[in-house]
């Protein structure tokens, strides 16, 4: 017995270390139809998940992935991006899990989270001279963390007076509280850790705990793969608490350099504060589970978890309070019931994870088929005692549940109380076999006697043991899972040795004895044997031998028909090469190479060391070695011999059952590198020649907005002084000609973005109904003048908001209808739009314009160049005029917004342009985000000082011009160093800044006045006149508050200006008119205000429509209230409003069926004043 126990003690130990997971039938079918699973993970939030140096996805959550796809057999395909696109892709499905995510109420409602695999804390680290003692004191520090963090938020909450210095990254956040930038830095305990050992920063140290809930990391799996998600978490239960410790490890250092905490201050004062109200915690086990946890004769609940629990209570002075049960469903019922806080051993299951929470395992055990003596049948699996025998397993063990799903026809399961009921039912043949653990069974096979029972083979089930914790306590939870990291491994190896153990008894084993003389008999036949077999080998070796050098000699001949060099060489010695070698470089053999050269390596051109060409050592390996390292690579060597010069890629590999010999193969690429440097060469050229181009488009963008927007700016001006109708029309006419010079400019820049590849689609949420109504009132005024019908239909089932390019969408359709109305003289222009649904939950349309009109037509020769740059026949060129530019920059935009334009079209007839937009998302927005347009001329701004920098005189006195009828103090500079000077003696409250200035430019003197900390407080508002991408993205980089392109409009100043600046609203105009209008009786204006409100129900509907014809109506309406009242401010609001329906003025009409409430307050306060 003393041999047979040492055996089952060796068996088990080596289980206890390595565990297997076991899988139902239906979970091990489901792996192999799915044995690809997409994982989407973060880029860049080391030590969890990065890239590093060789682009390769690291961290944390990808070791634990690996260790889930040795248990589980699946494979993972990684998507590593930012993380807001990792949770795009996840939300739309693309990917199938995360590897480390927090849980959030949000994601919950998509997403499946495992138990966590790991609680970061989050701790705050100073600088070590720093005195810091507690959690409060911190109030009156500066704190450096990354912008959008989610502890910035908890420390606004927490201390609302601290000062922040926000990075761009955790990395950056600790150098600065590392190079005295900071005071602190706070954050979770990893990222800590990895980025001071990363960067030996042996001056910081962590001070403390913050008091906030430790960081929750799991896996998430989306709700459709339910079967996927049990997968998951039961790979990650069964990962070995030690495993999870070595990962750990790996990632979040040990280093003298972090002072970690001790168990003094273990627990957080959110966990401290918990264990003062709740203690003692509440546990219960399984009883009659020997030598894990039992009674004992006495009553007394012992064995190695009771005794780890004693462990746990002595190391951090948590109180637990054993509540026993009869059994193992007692417990489980106890714990359903809410009547227990913790289990102290439990395997996991889809079943109990809906009342458990489970920590990191911290042991795991196989179990094993028992059977009678006389049983002499292996077995090799359960597969094939199920339904043909009695099987024994415990009642709501977990095995028992695993057997009963993988098995659903099973008959003959027998469930017992507990292991020794199930045992000595087995011994007096009940049943046929029992399942349990090996250390179990040893322990009641001696105890009980029961030496007719014996092991007969491997389940195939093994299982491991976590805290149970009950269901969503998390602080609990925390709790556990850090008195269990707490205890070391030598402590557990200790708990666990006292308890399995074996008796020797000290006597003499004859059955060892024969074993051991049989065994040498054995051996000394073998011996014979061997001679005997040596001679036969010495002559099969001299046989090798020939065989060996006809072997070498084909060897040769296959080298020697190569046509490429190839080399046998250590890197540092040739011991052989093939013809070409010879062929190459012209020696007469390989002995008079080595009279002048050992290795080829000596011919490598060594003139440039850093030159992407090999040398004989390439970082400080040798190069046949870094050949070897680098077989992704394109490794060239240049070599120089009798004046000749050779390219050659070079491929190497071992020499199977060598040390140190090497083969390397020399491709001749000369030729191919000589066509290679003449495109690159070619390539430079014609990037230098865009480069040139695009700098003078910018230019003479800069150049012709510059004056142009002195032309439009004081158009603008004198329009609104001027009544003489032929001088309004003289200057609606230079201000048509000057926005068709800036749109055809714009149509230039644009075909050279596209062209460049730097046009981007920007996507936004878009209101089609709104973008369509504005595109109708831009080309209202020009239809009524050609007297052309213009139709809209509108399919009622768009959506209300799409994401799109409104921009861009509205520029195409510009072109398109501003084509039918110039080459349409009489009839029709209709606009239909119309949309299809692409999935059955209506999130994606495909949207289709149709733009048909009456006019001239096209030829069906000239339609298929129609859409190609500067296409325009003579004949329309000469009579209507154009670029014939617009045409093809539509053709491009709406192919990069995933679309495709057609036209149908007659000579004389009219044409029909169809665009077709596909896979559009469906959009949403609240309604508090959508922003009432404001009236900019009813508008009074505060008293304010504006400062205008500028160097061209015109552009100044233009806007000085513009606001000087504004409440505000207007200062002057001509160029960047005046600004700084009136701005060093003036309370300034906002800058208008131009770019390009002599003597100091706009970004010089942004960047003084922004990082001087009594300036930089001052918006600053860019002037610019460039249209091209990298110089807006400047603008936003030297830290400008906001931009205005020239040429200025007024709307868009004014606009601008209202973003800083306090203003309000010249509602006086109004309030006046009630005063001065007749007197009314209150009875009468009772009866008014009534049915001014009835009007009022129906008015946001109409808004919301956008049909001009309700609008009109509800005027009607309102003037025909009027008509027994005769108030002189409703008169004046209807003939307003009638005026701006007639001109189709949108914003005009909005802001005043906006203020339709102020005119009903105002008609109220007209009764009050009469009653005073």
């Amino acid at each position: 017995m003393k041999y047979f126990s040492l055996f089952l003690l060796f068996i088990y130990f080596s289980i206890s270390l390595n565990a297997s997971l076991v899988l139902t039938k239906k979970e091990k079918e489901w792996i192999s139809k799915n044995p690809i699973v997409k994982v989407g993970v973060d880029s860049n939030w080391a030590p969890f998940e990065f890239k590093n140096k060789q682009d390769i996805q690291s961290g944390i959550s990808s070791d634990y992935l690996k260790e889930i796809s040795k248990l589980t057999g699946l494979k993972f395909d990684i998507y590593s991006d930012k993380w807001s696109r990792v949770m795009q892709k996840i939300r739309l499905k693309d990917i199938d899990m995360l590897a480390c995510a927090d849980s959030t109420e949000d994601r919950k409602m998509y997403l499946d989270f495992t138990e966590p695999y790991l609680l970061a804390d989050i701790v705050v680290v100073s600088r070590k001279d720093l005195q810091l003692d507690n959690f409060q004191q911190i109030e009156d520090l500066t704190v450096a963390v990354p912008k959008s963090n989610f502890i910035h938020e908890k420390l606004q909450k927490r201390f609302p007076n601290i000062k922040f210095i926000f990075t761009k990254s955790n990395e950056e956040a600790i150098d600065y509280v590392s190079y005295n930038k900071a005071d602190i830095y706070v954050g979770n305990m990893p990222v800590v850790s990895y980025y001071i050992n990363k960067h030996m920063l042996t001056n910081l140290e962590v001070k403390f705990k913050a008091d906030f809930d430790s960081a929750r990391l799991s896996m998430a799996v989306i709700k459709d793969k339910k079967m996927l998600f049990t997968i998951i978490q039961k790979a990650l239960m069964t990962i070995s608490k030690e495993k999870r410790k070595q990962i750990n490890k790996r990632w979040v250092f040990d280093s003298k350099s972090v002072k970690l905490y001790n168990a003094k201050n273990l627990f957080t004062q959110k966990e401290l504060d918990w264990l003062k109200k709740n203690s003692p915690i509440k546990i219960a086990g399984d009883g009659y589970w020997h030598p894990y946890s039992f009674y004992d004769e006495k009553g007394n609940y012992v064995g190695i978890i009771p005794d780890l629990f004693k462990s746990i209570k002595q190391s951090s002075q948590v109180d637990f309070k054993l509540v026993k049960t009869k059994n193992w469903s007692e417990t489980l019922n106890l714990m359903k019931d809410k009547k227990i806080d913790v289990i102290d051993a439990i395997s996991y299951s889809s079943s109990r994870a809906k009342y458990i929470d489970y920590t990191a395992s911290y042991f795991t055990t196989d179990l094993v088929i028992i059977g009678t003596s006389d049983n002499n049948k292996y077995i090799k699996s359960i597969d094939s005692i199920v339904n043909k025998k009695k099987i024994g397993t415990v009642d709501n063990y977990v095995v028992s549940e695993i057997i009963k799903k993988d098995y659903v026809d099973i008959e003959k399961l027998r469930e017992y109380d507990n292991i020794k009921d199930g045992l000595q039912a087995l011994a007096s043949r009940q049943i046929n076999y029992f399942i349990t653990d090996i250390a179990s069974f040893d322990y009641y096979a001696k105890k009980l006697g029961l030496s007719n029972l014996k092991i007969v083979g491997p389940s195939g089930y093994s299982f491991s043991y976590s805290f149970g914790v009950k269901k969503d306590d998390k602080i609990l939870l925390s709790i556990m899972y850090k008195v269990l990291n707490n205890i070391s491994k030598e402590e557990f190896d200790r708990i666990y040795r006292k308890w399995v153990q074996v008796e020797y008894q000290e006597k003499i084993d004859y059955t060892l004895i024969w074993k051991i003389v049989i065994f040498s008999i054995i051996i000394i036949l073998i011996i014979f044997y061997s001679n005997r077999k040596l001679k036969n080998q010495i002559e099969q070796k001299e046989k090798a031998q020939e065989d060996l050098k006809k072997s070498n000699e084909f060897i040769h001949s296959i080298m020697d028909s190569q046509m490429d060099i190839v080399v046998v060489t250590n890197g540092k010695e040739i011991q052989r090469v093939n013809k070409a070698f010879f062929d190459y470089f012209h020696f007469d053999s390989l002995d008079d190479f080595k009279k002048r050269y050992n290795c080829i390596s000596e011919l490598f051109d060594k003139s440039d060391e850093n030159s992407e060409f090999i040398t004989s050592y390439k970082e400080n390996k040798l190069w046949i070695d870094y050949i070897i390292d680098n077989p992704c690579k394109y490794n060239k060597v240049k070599i120089k011999l009798d004046n000749k010069e050779y390219i050659f890629k070079v491929l190497a590999s071992h020499i199977e059952n060598s040390v140190d010999l090497k083969t390397a193969v020399f491709h001749d690429i000369t030729a191919v590198e000589k066509l290679h440097n003449e495109l690159i060469e070619a390539k430079n050229k014609a990037l230098e020649a865009t480069k040139h181009k695009t700098e003078f488009l910018a230019n003479m963008s800069h150049e012709i907005r510059t004056p142009m927007n002195s032309v439009i700016g004081f158009t603008e001006l004198l329009e609104k002084e001027i009544t003489n109708p032929i001088q309004k029309d003289y200057l609606s006419s230079i201000k048509k000609g000057g926005t068709a010079l800036i749109a055809i400019i714009n149509d230039i820049l644009d075909l050279s973005k596209i062209e460049a590849g730097k046009m981007q689609i920007k996507y936004e949420s878009v209101n089609p109904n709104e973008l369509i109504l504005e595109v109708e009132s831009i080309f209202h005024s020009k239809l009524i003048s050609k007297n052309i019908d213009f139709s809209v239909h509108v399919d009622n089932t768009i959506p209300k908001y799409i994401i799109i390019d409104g921009i861009r969408l509205r520029q195409v359709l510009f072109n398109l209808i501003g084509n039918a109305i110039k080459f349409t003289e009489q009839g029709y222009i209709k606009l239909n739009v119309n949309n299809i649904f692409k999935n059955g939950i209506k999130s994606k349309i495909d949207l289709v314009f149709e733009i048909t009109d009456t006019g001239v037509g096209i030829d069906q020769k000239d339609l298929k160049n129609i859409f190609n740059v500067f296409e325009q026949s003579e004949q329309d060129r000469a009579k209507y005029g154009g670029t014939g530019l617009g045409l093809a920059i539509c053709s491009k935009l709406v192919e990069m917004m995933n679309g495709k334009i057609e036209v149908f079209s007659q000579k004389g007839k009219g044409s029909t342009f169809r665009v077709k937009l596909y896979d559009i998302d469906v959009g949403s927005i609240d309604e508090n985000d959508i922003k009432e347009k404001i009236d900019y001329e009813s508008i009074i701004f505060e008293k304010a000082s504006i400062l205008i920098v500028d160097d061209v005189d015109e552009n100044r006195k233009l806007i000085k011009s513009i606001l000087s009828n504004h409440n505000f103090k207007l200062f002057l500079a001509n160029n960047g160093k005046r600004a700084l000077e009136i701005i060093e003696k003036e309370k300034i409250d906002l800058v208008l800044m131009d770019l390009r200035m002599p003597i100091m430019n706009g970004y010089e003197a942004t960047t003084s006045i922004k990082n001087n900390k009594k300036t930089s407080n001052i918006p600053v508002i860019a002037l610019t006149a460039s249209v091209m991408g990298k110089d807006l993205q400047k603008v936003e980089s030297y830290g400008f508050d906001g931009y205005l392109r020239k040429p200025i409009i007024i709307n868009d100043l004014l606009a601008e200006l209202s973003k800083f600046l306090e203003f309000k609203f010249d509602t006086n105009t109004i309030e006046n008119l009630c005063k001065n209008d007749k007197f009314v009786p209150n009875e009468k204006l009772a009866i008014l205000v009534e049915k001014l409100q009835d009007l009022e129900t129906n008015l946001n509907s109409i808004k919301s429509k956008g049909d001009f014809i309700l609008i009109e109506s509800f005027c009607d309406e309102l003037i025909l209230i009027n008509k027994d009242f005769d108030l002189m401010v409703i008169n004046e609001y209807t003939n307003e409003l009638k005026k701006y329906i007639e001109s189709f003025d949108i914003e005009k009409v909005d802001y005043l069926l906006n203020n339709y409430s102020n005119l009903i307050e105002n008609i109220k306060n007209k009764m009050e004043s009469q009653n005073g």
